[in-house]
């Protein structure tokens, strides 16, 4: 299997009350379906409930893959640091 990877030289920084954001491109050349998409994100921000994650294909469509953890139950959404995750389609759903 082939494996895409997308890490900045420098870490991005994360624009605040930007809601344009951040972005990282991984070009994938010559790709048709995929078998298996796994995400791995290692942010360092002083407030999760700032974040939403989302990825998304050109002419296809977007995901939301964190999306304010806490929100609404908290009215900024949870006041965590930082988030190491890995978001896989293979996960179980329960």
């Amino acid at each position: 299997p082939r494996v895409y990877c997308a890490v900045p030289i420098t870490p991005l920084p994360i624009p605040d009350a930007n809601a344009t954001g951040v972005a990282v491109d991984l070009p994938v050349n010559g790709a048709g379906a995929f078998a298996d998409v796994a995400v791995q994100l290692d942010i360092t921000h002083p407030y999760v409930g700032d974040l939403v994650v989302s990825l998304s294909r050109s002419g296809v469509g977007e995901v939301t893959l964190l999306d304010r953890p806490g929100f609404p139950l908290a009215e900024f959404g949870c006041s965590g640091d930082d988030v190491a995750a890995t978001f896989d389609d293979g996960a179980p759903t329960d």
